[in-house]
């Protein structure tokens, strides 16, 4: 895993140099970014003749930043416009790019002749395959002689507030950019295809369904990041714009489901934090209605800001349980956990704070977040491997004293025909004696104040007499004394490695 976790690094890195179109140099041409301004009106403008009309008028205003479109969720209409001039001395042919998967609706207005325009639409409310240039991201064609100068006009429309990165790009300029995301893409998808794959061979190997769920958490957060960012609208849906709307939405629910009933298994919440556990049940049947919410007729708005709210608020209740877990109960592979879900965290944040342009627009942060994504998947797995060695050492641990047990057992068998009236007829006493181990040890059930002799005899499914025998013939104790034992045990060791408490 960690070999082809560098391999992926390499070539994602690879994909983003110079050779490639540069990725993280700021240092681009001018023509790449036309200066655009936006119309600062009420008034409905419903076609490209229209909208010329106003060419002249002195509310055109000049957009915040180069190179990037603010939408808010008014879902009324933007108009923006833009001088271009093909001062390349060759290209004809230009590219623009509206560079955000999920936008709404794009028209074009390409200018033709007396005061005619040729129009191209685009969005996720037009059918892919209608789309003018199939790429990843609404794309328009435009045509320039050598030193020509022309005005072109956009109008933009979003049902959620974001910051879109706009391109004005020759021909080959365009197919280098589009090869740039295409290789980072499926590289992303190659690593979660892989990462899905390697955790249904470890599922085969022992049988833990905690291998299952994190399958669930990559494979719909990957098909997640493939719709906002790339392939999805392409290769699953191009011919219906519903499903690109309800897609993310339905991912998301399920992603969450996933991801916390993972968490719940990794941490041994049901073990340290029987209260959290509920908690953690309730949030993830949350996110499996939300994905039902998707498929009724909301508002989209609506389910984008419920689900922030609830996806930060989960985050960080699983964040506080992380910490707790580690540093109170002293939970090894809490700790690479903690690393994960931190990871996760902090480019879910960014990402957010960059596309609600609440910072400047940074194009490395934005794609970054298709790289840490396997940063934190990796983690999981070192976290993962961790739980194994605990499960191991745990097991280790109480090995030798569930040996001497089966030896008293033996001992108790070989006598049996001493004890004339046993109530242990038809009774697997090596089962039980097992199960009563396992209640102790990892259910901790002497936590339990009011626990009784009848109330432990009802959970080994046996009678307060049958339980007693065990007790007194087999572990050479009676119930008391074997309670006891554990509790003043589970004393000594908070003792020792909880400093925090004062026993006085």
């Amino acid at each position: 895993m960690r070999i082809f976790f560098l391999i992926f690094s390499l070539f994602f890195f690879h994909s983003c140099s110079e050779d490639h179109v540069s990725f993280f140099s700021t240092s681009q041409a001018s023509h790449e970014f036309p200066l655009l301004e936006e119309l600062n009106v009420n008034a409905s403008i419903e076609s490209c003749e229209e909208i010329a009309s106003w060419d002249s008028s002195p509310l055109w205003v000049q957009t915040r930043s180069e190179g990037v479109i603010r939408l808010d969720s008014n879902q009324n209409d933007k108009w923006l416009r833009f001088h271009f001039k093909n001062s390349s001395g060759a290209e004809r042919e230009w590219y623009f790019i509206l560079k955000w998967t999920l936008l709404d609706f794009a028209e074009f207005c390409s200018p033709l002749h007396e005061s005619r325009f040729e129009t191209q639409l685009s969005g996720i409310q037009v059918p892919y395959s209608d789309w003018p240039i199939h790429s990843f991201f609404p794309s328009f064609r435009f045509w320039l002689e050598p030193d020509e100068e022309e005005v072109f006009y956009l109008r933009v429309k979003s049902y959620s507030p974001v910051a879109v990165p706009v391109k004005a790009l020759p021909l080959n300029d365009f197919l280098k950019e589009i090869r740039k995301i295409a290789g980072i893409n499926f590289l992303f998808f190659g690593f979660g295809v892989f990462y899905i794959l390697f955790n249904i061979f470890q599922f085969y190997e022992s049988k833990d369904s905690i291998y299952i769920y994190n399958s669930v958490f990559v494979l719909f957060l990957t098909l997640t990041v493939l719709s906002r960012f790339g392939i999805a609208y392409e290769l699953f849906w191009n011919h219906s714009p519903v499903w690109q709307s309800k897609s993310i939405h339905i991912f998301l629910g399920i992603t969450v489901f996933g991801a916390l009933e993972f968490t719940k298994r990794i941490l041994n919440i049901k073990k340290y934090f029987k209260r959290s556990y509920l908690i953690f049940v309730i949030l993830g049947y949350l996110g499996l209605f939300y994905s039902l919410l998707a498929l009724f007729p909301i508002p989209r708005l609506i389910l984008s800001q419920s689900f922030a709210v609830y996806f930060f608020l989960m985050l960080l209740i699983i964040l506080i349980t992380a910490l707790r877990v580690y540093f109170e109960k002293k939970y090894h592979p809490a700790k690479w956990f903690l690393a994960a879900i931190s990871t996760f965290f902090i480019i879910s944040i960014l990402n957010f704070i960059f596309h609600l342009d609440l910072w400047d627009y940074n194009r490395f942060w934005i794609y970054a977040f298709m790289f840490f994504l396997p940063v934190s998947f990796v983690l999981n797995s070192i976290s993962l491997a961790d739980r194994v060695r605990e499960i191991k050492l745990e097991s280790e641990k109480y090995k030798s004293e569930i040996q001497i047990l089966l030896e008293k057992l033996k001992t108790y068998t070989e006598e049996k025909p001493k004890y004339a009236r046993s109530q242990l007829a038809g009774v697997d006493v090596q089962k039980v004696v097992i199960k009563l181990i396992d209640l102790m040890e990892n259910d901790k059930i002497y936590y339990d104040e009011t626990l009784s002799m009848e109330g432990l005899s009802t959970r080994l499914h046996l009678t307060r007499h049958q339980l007693s025998e065990i007790l007194n013939r087999i572990l050479k104790t009676n119930f008391y004394d074997f309670v006891q034992k554990y509790r003043i045990r589970e004393a000594m060791d908070m003792i020792e490695n909880r400093k925090d408490l004062n026993i006085f």
